[in-house]
Parts: structure tokens; sequence; C-alpha cells
């Protein structure tokens, strides 16, 4: 079983480290907040902080350090709930991933800035021996043993497919859904409703018996 990551604490230790990082990583989260897909500035985060881009480095270095840090202390204590619950949920992968589906969804939408923290965040701020793609992927290997999800479909695809579908939201009001209504992804509950529809499209026999060719055609 794929151990989950590990949150550990980066930057320089000093008597007013704390107060300094956690101003800097709130300044952050709110820029990112306004626009979740932005490329953000460290003078545009230090000036939302109230400090000086000086002391910014000093504490996380660059942008890469920035989002890192963003990425271990912050987003990592959100998911590790529903990780560890697909983690347990051995015996009914199925259900588990649904609700991994309706909570990881709701939980971009509260946070937009999680979206960014995952998709920003350098590389070596994810351990691969245990980094969250692992713990779905094999979320997704139990369930198409169980006969939920289809087996015709490679795991690492489905996980994937999986976590791009929190994202939705955030790419429903960039100028890629040009043309498109996106007002069902802008609220928890439509956007829980559509990932659950893509979630029961991976499932034998449920996207043929609900689909509307089958319906026209009986």
């Amino acid at each position: 079983m794929t151990q989950l990551p590990r949150i550990r604490k980066r930057g320089r230790r000093t008597g007013r480290q704390p107060a300094a990082r956690s101003q800097i990583l709130d300044a952050l989260s709110q820029v990112l907040e306004r626009a979740p897909l932005s490329h953000p500035s460290l003078r545009a985060v230090a000036s939302k902080a109230g400090v000086s881009p000086a002391l910014l480095h000093y504490h996380f270095g660059d942008l890469p350090g920035l989002m890192g840090c963003l990425f271990e202390e912050r987003a990592l204590p959100l998911m590790q709930p529903l990780l560890q619950d697909l983690q347990a949920a051995e015996a009914n992968a199925s259900a588990a991933l649904t609700r991994f589906v309706q909570k990881w969804t709701a939980l971009t939408l509260r946070h937009p800035w999680l979206t960014a923290a995952l998709l920003k965040s350098p590389a070596r701020a994810l351990d691969p021996s245990g980094s969250f793609g692992s713990v779905v992927r094999e979320a997704v290997a139990r369930a198409q043993q169980q006969g939920a999800v289809r087996r015709d479909l490679p795991d690492h695809y489905v996980a994937l497919l999986l976590l791009c579908l929190g994202a939705m939201p955030h790419l429903a009001q960039s100028p890629l859904a040009a043309g498109i209504d996106a007002q069902p992804l802008l609220n928890p509950h439509g956007a829980t409703t559509l990932t659950l529809l893509h979630l029961s499209a991976l499932q034998a026999g449920v996207a043929s018996a609900q689909s509307p060719r089958h319906e026209s055609a009986s």
C-alpha cells in the first residue's frame, strides 16, 4: 500500500519565521483565489502580504519554493483525509472512489488556490513513492478488480482523469470554455453531480445503459 505524502517544513528557522511564513502563504492563497490558473509574481505576493520581496526571498527562495511550501503546508493537510479514506476502504473501492470524487470536487471549489498549488508546485515537493496520484491509482485498480470500473481502461488513466475533474470548475472560467455554459460547474452540488456522471461512465455497463443514444435507439 502506498504511504501517504509526508508534510515537510521548509525554509530557514528564525524566531520570526512562523508568523512571516503564515502571512506570506495567506497572501499567496488570496492572490490565487482571484485567479487560480494565473502565474503570480513574487512582488505581487509580497505586496499583498505587506512584506518586502527580500523577506519573501529569505524564507522561500523563489516562486517554485513558495509554491512548494503552499503545497506541503496547506494543500496536503486538506487532501490527506480524502486519501486516507481511499486507502482504508479496500472492501468497497467503488464507494470510496465515489466519495473521493464528491469531496475532491467540493474541496477545489471551496479552495480555488488548491488547483494552482497542485499544478505549479515543483517536482521536488512531491514524494514519488507516496504521491496522492499513486493512492488514487491503487484505489482505481481495486475498483477494477471488484468489477466497479471498466477493466479495459488503464488504471493510471482513470486516476488522472478523476484528479483532473477537480480542476474543471476553474477551467470552466478560463478562455478554454468560451462558448460553453459553465454555470453547472460553479457550485459544489452541480459540479459533484457532473463528476459523478463521469465516474458512472467508467463503470461496466452503466454508460451504455443510461446514455441518450441507448434511450433513443430503444
